[in-house]
């Protein structure tokens, strides 16, 4: 399986990038490899954007502050601010972005490989 890493800079949708790294090492000891063209891909993993909206292989949204897609959720109360906040919040209140931090890249992989 070729896996598409979506990796966003957006306040509230980065996935730290040692995560990222960690995925791919999983992912390359299970004999998968990371695609750098999403139309080489068999899977997407990132945040539930426009990309992820269109793309037709398997999905893997990184659900922090958004919920609503395929994917892994945050497992934390603030989970989906964006989604549940009027006005939508432009950045954590919290100014980390916990929620994405709190999706572990096993968390990922096993969604990825089910």
């Amino acid at each position: 399986m070729k896996v598409y890493f979506n990796k966003s800079n957006k306040v509230m949708e980065k996935w730290p990038d040692e995560y990222w790294e960690e995925l791919g090492r999983k992912l390359s000891a299970q004999g998968h490899d990371v695609a750098s063209d999403i139309t080489e891909s068999d899977a997407y993993v990132g945040p539930p954007d426009e990309t992820y909206n269109t793309y037709k292989g398997k999905r893997v949204a990184l659900l922090g502050s958004m919920l609503t897609g395929e994917g892994v959720k945050a497992p934390i109360v603030c989970a989906g601010c964006r989604e549940k906040i009027d006005p939508v919040p432009i950045d954590c209140f919290f100014s980390d972005e916990i929620c994405m931090s709190e999706i572990t890249p096993n968390d990922v992989l096993g969604v990825l490989c089910e």
